[in-house]
């Protein structure tokens, strides 16, 4: 009986209405992929960045120690 109501009350929404409802939450949910991708890069860039350094003392300590 709940999804007959539902069916109803959707049925008689304005058409209008319900495509701003629509375009609301796909914009919502771009901006959150949006922002979930730069933070994802973010974290990457960091962890290169912090694997080059690691890299980069390890060489420059061994060569030090070496020479």
């Amino acid at each position: 009986m709940a999804d007959t109501e539902t069916k109803v009350k959707i049925e008689d929404t304005d058409p209008q209405s319900v495509q701003d409802l629509t375009g609301f939450v796909q914009t919502l949910l771009q901006q959150m992929q949006d922002k979930f991708q730069q933070m994802s890069d973010q974290i990457i860039t960091r962890n290169i960045l912090y694997l080059l350094l690691v890299w980069m003392c390890t060489q420059t300590c061994y060569f030090t120690v070496s020479s």
